[in-house]
């Protein structure tokens, strides 16, 4: 990870620059958030416009959000975290995010380019688990 997080850069295909604050790197949005942060740097963020905030920054309650939160909005019907299949998911996620986040979070990791654009050994774990149920 970058000294100041990750950073906004467009020259990847379908990527963009902060185009709400232009700021250039995502410790900036956690620090307008709130000035005295002092938690990692993470992604994904949901950020809040109104009221100028980082609502969430967890990606598995970030799911779970999108899973419904803007259904009245869109019409949408599909749920992707079903009642009956909420425990079975909720011990999938913590198992794997067990074994990713500490992965991709060590203490000095420098990511570049380079090294995000290489296939990673998680790809591995992730697609052996799913095909062995």
């Amino acid at each position: 990870m970058f000294d100041d997080g990750w950073f906004f850069d467009d020259t990847f295909s379908g990527s963009s620059q902060d185009s709400l604050h232009g700021f250039k790197y995502l410790r900036q949005v956690y620090l307008k958030s709130n000035p005295l942060v002092s938690t990692s740097v993470t992604v994904p963020v949901i950020w809040d416009k109104k009221t100028g905030s980082i609502v969430n920054n967890e990606s598995s309650h970030i799911i779970r959000i999108f899973n419904s939160a803007f259904n009245d909005l869109n019409g949408n019907t599909d749920d992707f975290y079903p009642q009956q299949l909420r425990s079975e998911i909720d011990c999938l996620s913590e198992k794997y995010i067990i074994k990713i986040i500490p992965a991709h979070t060590k203490p000095g990791l420098r990511l570049t380019k380079r090294v995000m654009m290489r296939p990673s050994p998680i790809y591995s774990l992730l697609w052996t688990n799913w095909m062995s149920g």
